[in-house]
């Protein structure tokens, strides 16, 4: 594997990736921690790793797949009544041993602690002797037992998070025990909020304009990509105002106080703007063509005090709630928009073929 643990100590690890260490015949793909007689007691913390795509007893050579009976722990391994083993913000996942309760955990002795974790198969339930499915209330708050991380591309060895994960924004910063999470991740991004789970903290796309006005242009964008459709696009203000001349599809879009976002689709050209989430403008929201940005699920539509939206125009595809008031050119619904006490001012056009329930607010042409 990659660390096996002997001698008496305690050890921290940090924002850590394991995968794709194995062994031939040996227990605990990643790691094997026992305690030797005249020196036991071995105290190792795990904080915000990642666990992945270990294998133990693969034979000669790495692969996926265990092959070798009686051989356990596809990531950790530990035999010892003296050690104490702590996991934090912490994926193991997707790793391979013998036996069908042991891929990626087995605890032969000693304590196995898990705290705000996501654990694929444990024959431990994270207590510290105890064996069982994997605690998830308090003070535990693990993810259940079994649960995908949803890491962006594993086939490929990317472990980064989707935006769908459900292991964003569910760990902890000061963790039990006077744990302290790190403030930057692997590859040295911020953490923020309620961290994530794993070695990578899930980053948003945000927009910082470096090159020129080219939404296309990953160059533009913080992360170094291009946004997708499960993206959660922040517009943030910088010395390129960001314009879209080609189809977009993202999952939920925030324009900052002092950014903006110019929309110049046409009809002509059959390109799109949609947005399959929330929709939140705290700064310029401008439509320079005929097709209206799009929201298309389920979400709400958020307009900030200092947001400037009056030439925007927006269709309402899917089923939205109204989350301020809005100023805008032109508004078409083809699905449904709830407004609650919320109040519509338009320039142009209000167009309705499906529903709007209109609240107590007012709706101004």
């Amino acid at each position: 594997g990659a660390i096996y643990f002997w001698s008496k100590g305690s050890y921290y690890f940090y924002d850590c990736l394991f995968y794709k260490n194995w062994t031939e015949t040996d227990d605990g793909g990643a790691v094997g921690i026992q305690s030797s007689t005249s020196a036991p007691f071995n105290d190792v913390y795990f904080i915000n790793c990642t666990f992945t795509k270990n294998t133990a007893g693969c034979g000669t050579s790495y692969s996926a797949t265990n092959s070798v009976l009686y051989v356990y722990g596809g990531a950790i391994y530990s035999v010892d009544s003296d050690n104490d083993i702590y996991f934090y913000n912490t994926i193991i996942y997707g790793n391979d041993g013998s036996g069908t309760n042991f891929d990626d955990v087995y605890r032969i002795s000693g304590n196995i602690y898990y705290y705000y974790s996501c654990i694929g198969v444990s024959d431990a339930d994270g207590t510290g002797t105890g064996e069982g499915i994997i605690q998830t209330g308090a003070p535990y708050y693990n993810l259940p037992e079994g649960t995908d991380p949803l890491f962006t591309d594993a086939i490929s060895d990317d472990f980064t998070l989707r935006s769908s994960s459900p292991t964003k924004n569910t760990g902890c910063s000061s963790c039990p025990n006077s744990t302290t999470a790190a403030t930057t991740d692997l590859v040295g991004s911020s953490r923020s909020l309620s961290y994530d789970m794993g070695s990578y903290e899930f980053q948003n796309p945000a927009w910082s304009g470096g090159v020129d006005a080219d939404w296309t242009n990953a160059s533009n964008w913080q992360t170094g990509q291009v946004p997708t459709s499960t993206s959660d696009v922040i517009i943030t203000s910088g010395s390129n105002i960001p314009a879209v001349t080609t189809d977009v599809a993202i999952n939920s879009l925030v324009i900052d106080v002092g950014a903006s976002l110019t929309v110049s689709n046409t009809s002509g050209s059959g390109t799109s703007f949609a947005i399959s989430e929330d929709l939140t403008v705290n700064g310029t929201l401008a439509i320079g063509s005929d097709v209206p940005l799009e929201v298309t699920g389920t979400g709400s539509i958020t307009f900030g005090g200092s947001s400037t939206t009056s030439t925007a125009d927006i269709k309402v595809s899917g089923t939205y709630l109204l989350g301020s008031n809005l100023d805008l050119n032109d508004l078409v619904i083809t699905g449904t928009l709830t407004t609650g006490s919320k109040s519509i001012d338009l320039s142009g056009n209000l167009t309705v073929t499906s529903t709007l329930d209109a609240g107590t607010g007012t709706i101004t042409l």
